[in-house]
C-alpha cells in the first residue's frame, strides 16, 4: 500500500487479519515521516510523535489511522496523507448450516474461521 502524494483522507478496508504497509516517495533526498494511531488518540499527536519511516510495517488492529508525509531539508514539510484501515475477517463457518437443524434434536456441529484470525 503506498500513500498517494495528492493528500487527504482516505479509509481502506481489507479482509485480512493483519495488513502489511509500505510508503514510498519518488523526490530526490527526500524522506518519510510518519505516525501510527487509534481514532481516539490521533488527533492530539503533536508533530514531534513524527518518526523516520525505515520499511515496512503490519497493521493487526481494526480503525488503525497512518498518517504521512514527505520532508526534505531546507524546504517545508509535504501536506500530510492520512488513511484509516479496516480489517475485516470472514464470517465464521457453520457446519451443518445453523438453518438446516431446525434445532429439535442434539446437535453436533463445528466451526470454523480463517487461520490466524481471532
Amino acid at each position: 500500500v503506498a500513500l498517494a502524494a495528492s493528500g487527504g483522507v482516505e479509509t481502506v478496508e481489507i479482509s485480512a487479519p493483519e495488513l502489511t504497509v509500505s510508503l514510498t516517495t519518488e523526490g530526490v533526498g527526500t524522506s518519510i515521516v510518519y505516525k501510527v494511531c487509534d481514532p481516539l488518540s490521533c488527533s492530539n499527536i503533536t508533530a514531534e510523535a513524527y518518526g523516520a519511516y525505515t520499511g515496512p510495517f503490519n497493521l493487526t488492529r481494526s480503525g488503525t489511522i497512518v498518517a504521512a508525509k514527505v520532508t526534505r531539508a531546507g524546504l517545508a514539510d509535504g501536506e500530510e496523507v492520512v488513511r484509516t484501515y479496516t480489517l475485516q475477517t470472514r464470517r465464521p463457518a457453520f457446519d451443518p448450516p445453523l438453518k438446516e437443524t431446525g434445532y429439535l434434536a442434539p446437535l453436533e456441529a463445528s466451526v470454523s474461521c480463517v487461520a490466524g484470525a481471532t
